[in-house]
């Protein structure tokens, strides 16, 4: 009797101490859930349209279909026809512009596009890992880390396509892994031909798919799978062969043509393609960590390289057993990624659940390699878990912080123009120059969308000297003389200064137009500076 009276209290003490810690856990997760939502809530809401340029370009090009006059740039002069962006994201965007056709009281609308198919691919990416993994508290910790990423919540409040590239791309990988029946095979195909119709880097996943039916022997089914990607997407690739008359060299980047002068297959010289072969690979090893808002600073940079390693060894511990469809397609996406000359951080933000289970993955096995007891596993993850999500909920809750001050959410790691600046000039514009006056600026498409002009950027980037060659006197923005050939050739009649302090481009076009107005000064004539004088507008004489 007197035993049962010693050891009971520790025992009861213990069943005290589990259950305290399970409400602190829990009390904590939705402390830090609701706090993720309001920070989504505070994006979402930011008035700012087009502050990425990509994001500009989906918006003219929904509201070309929503207008009916097809799938063009309306923002540009001539109004050239789309070849460069495939029409699945513009298309939903223009549904909505339909149904809400006052721009900008439709961005809200909009927004929603892109937030929407992060939470449904939040929802697939859980699917996903719960059945690779048969864990739900690591698929719920793959999902609530993918959530708190800045970038996540950047690309989810942003008219952005790639939300809905990895919620098809998460898809796709769960039925091509479940494809048995041939209904579920032809869905499996059909949603990969969509993710192609979003992103072109789709092929990659088309081409996954066919491997790894191909790798377990799966003859019927890769045809299969084959042919119906080929037929859903021949029609993009004659729209683009149909469309596809070379542009002006100012409106290269708007086309197909982007996709042939910025691949290092076929461009670049050989010491080029190796220095953007080399700092893409850098990249894609830090990219796990940046993506979770790990800063620049050194305990910022140690927590990217950790994330990077464990998430390359996990990967490889995958690849090195049977070969998965997700194995095959991360190993194809990113030598797609690898071989494009831009730093590839974005282009990795759809894999992210992905990359989150490598580090699992990574962890576990660095774990049984060094013999640690089964108890000290749990511990390992949870704090590297921790880790990434005390950055990155602290870098999104930031981000949201900036976009309530400034009416845009910023890049992840970068400084962004202040929105009521930036709208203040774009109201003189509206209400000051004629409606056929031709504009000209690092922000063509959002001149057009709150303006009504059209808008050029009139020069050319070359991503070598302006990404890789960390020279300081570099031009990758061309010559003084050939942003006045851009004027002339275009008509522009008013030049549209502003910092863009989150685009390498913002120094050099600087620079340049400085230059430019030095250089012929009976040309250009200041009609707009509001008290930072980064922002300007000249007036440009007839010639």
């Amino acid at each position: 009797m007197s035993a049962a009276v010693v050891v009971a209290p520790p025992a009861a003490a213990r069943r005290w101490s589990v259950r305290w810690a399970l409400v602190l856990a829990w009390a904590g997760a939705g402390v830090a859930g609701t706090a993720l939502a309001l920070a989504y809530l505070v994006a979402w809401r930011a008035p700012a349209v087009g502050t990425f340029h990509d994001d500009g370009i989906y918006a003219v090009t929904a509201k070309a279909l929503a207008e009916g006059r097809g799938y063009r740039i309306l923002s540009l002069p001539g109004e050239i026809q789309q070849t460069k962006y495939p029409v699945l994201f513009p298309a939903l965007l223009a549904a909505i512009w339909r149904l809400f056709p006052d721009f900008p009281a439709n961005a809200g609308a909009l927004k929603a596009l892109p937030l929407l198919c992060a939470v449904l691919w939040w929802w697939v990416s859980y699917r996903f890992a719960r059945s690779e993994t048969g864990d739900w508290r690591v698929s719920m910790g793959v999902v609530a880390l993918t959530a708190a990423s800045p970038w996540v919540l950047y690309l989810s409040t942003a008219l952005l396509s790639e939300t809905l590239f990895a919620l098809l791309t998460a898809a796709a990988l769960l039925l091509i892994t479940r494809a048995v029946r041939p209904t579920t095979l032809v869905l499996a195909a059909i949603v990969a031909a969509a993710a192609y119709w979003t992103r072109t880097a789709g092929l990659a996943l088309m081409a996954a798919g066919a491997v790894a039916f191909l790798v377990r022997g799966r003859w019927r089914h890769a045809a299969v799978f084959l042919v119906v990607c080929a037929g859903l997407c021949a029609p993009w690739l004659w729209w683009q062969s149909r469309a596809g008359a070379r542009s002006p060299d100012s409106h290269s980047y708007y086309s197909r043509e982007n996709y042939d002068a910025w691949n290092v297959v076929t461009h670049f010289t050989a010491r080029e393609k190796a220095r953007i072969v080399t700092e893409n690979l850098m990249g894609v090893l830090v990219a796990p960590g940046a993506l979770m808002g790990a800063s620049a600073a050194p305990a910022g940079v140690a927590l990217a390289l950790v994330a990077g390693l464990l998430a390359l060894a996990g990967f490889a511990s995958r690849l090195a057993q049977r070969p998965r469809p997700a194995e095959i397609f991360v190993l194809l996406y990113g030598a797609m990624a690898l071989f494009w000359a831009w730093p590839p951080m974005r282009f990795f933000a759809p894999l992210l659940p992905l990359l989150l289970l490598y580090i699992y993955w990574g962890l576990d096995a660095l774990c049984r390699w060094l013999g640690a007891p089964a108890r000290a596993r749990p511990v390992a993850l949870v704090a590297v878990a921790v880790a990434l999500a005390a950055q990155g909920g602290w870098a999104a809750c930031r981000a949201a912080r900036a976009a309530y001050d400034t009416g845009s959410v910023p890049l992840p790691g970068l400084p962004q123009d202040d929105w009521a600046r930036t709208s203040r000039m774009f109201s003189w514009l509206r209400e000051n120059t004629p409606s056929d006056a031709v504009l000209m600026g690092n922000l063509d498409p959002a001149m057009y969308l709150y303006t009504g002009r059209k808008s050029v950027r009139g020069f050319v980037q070359d991503p070598f000297p302006l990404h890789y060659s960390g020279s300081t006197d570099a031009q990758p923005l061309g010559a003084a003389a050939e942003l006045l050939a851009a004027i002339l050739r275009d008509h522009v009649r008013y030049i549209v200064c502003a910092p863009n302090r989150s685009f390498r481009e913002g120094p050099h076009l600087a620079r340049l137009t400085g230059e430019l107005v030095n250089q012929h000064p009976e040309r250009f004539r200041l009609v707009y500076r509001d008290e930072n004088s980064a922002y300007r507008i000249y007036a440009v004489a007839a010639p």
